[in-house]
């Protein structure tokens, strides 16, 4: 396998997580136009991170009894997460709970960074043959890295 999938997942976790601190952290000081064209921009990258695997996961995981407990889990987080950039869209960029819930956003991604690290990935690495993961891998480099 010459691409670790795992492995581009954790990088664009990091990616994404770099540019939420860096929008907060940058919030004060940039005008709200930036403001809002760089939480566009991230929100468009999570939601691509997110979407893109996830059907590739449920097809290929859903009918593998020990691991759809922890794929429930990985849905769940990341319905939460597709809330709070719902919520975060209804927010205007001004006004002081923005940041707030840039923060939220930010602790939800880490939290889901943390659970697929620690445990959902080490479970498939576990779970599947090499054959599976190799042919899951396929399927998740198809749809994500073309």
């Amino acid at each position: 396998m010459d691409t670790d999938i795992f492995q581009y997942f954790r990088d664009d976790d990091k990616n994404i997580e770099e540019k939420l601190v860096k929008l907060i952290e940058q919030y004060p000081n940039w005008s709200f136009d930036q403001v809002l064209e760089e939480s566009q921009k991230i929100f468009a990258a999570i939601k691509d991170h997110y979407h893109k695997k996830e059907p590739v996961l449920i097809k290929h995981l859903g009918h593998i009894k020990n691991l759809r407990a922890n794929l429930k889990e990985f849905c769940k987080q990341r319905d939460a997460i597709d809330n709070e950039i719902e919520n975060l869209v209804m927010i205007h960029v001004n006004e002081p709970v923005y940041k707030r819930s840039l923060q939220a956003l930010l602790l939800r991604t880490r939290e889901n960074r943390k659970f697929c690290d620690e445990v959902f990935y080490p479970q498939l690495r576990e779970q599947l043959s090499d054959k599976q993961l190799n042919y899951i891998t396929n399927q998740l480099k198809s749809q994500v890295l073309s």
